[in-house]
């Protein structure tokens, strides 16, 4: 948010003044829990979205297709792994070779 202390000690000090030492702890308390229910409000929503998000991927096939590109990809990368050793071997034997 960026709010200096200096800020801080401001506004505490304006609403210190304004609502009076008796009304500012309950005042304080109301807040605490209305900003606590609005982030419990977005970590819900997140996760809707999240479910949301995964049951459009199934009902398109595109979590299939996700699984497969990452398969098809580790594959490949086991592959090429494989022809640099084959291709180090090959490099170190004719080396030896000479």
């Amino acid at each position: 948010m960026g709010l200096s202390i200096g800020e801080i000690i401001v506004i505490l000090l304006v609403a210190f003044l304004v609502l009076g030492p008796d009304k500012l702890p309950e005042v304080g308390r109301s807040l605490g829990k209305t900003v606590n229910s609005f982030k419990k409000a977005l970590s819900d929503n997140d996760l809707n979205l999240k479910d949301e998000v995964e049951s459009i991927k199934k009902e398109a096939g595109l979590s299939d297709i996700s699984t497969k590109s990452k398969e098809k990809e580790s594959q490949f990368k086991s592959e090429l792994d494989d022809l640099k050793k084959d291709l180090m071997g090959a490099s170190k034997s004719s080396e030896q070779k000479k």
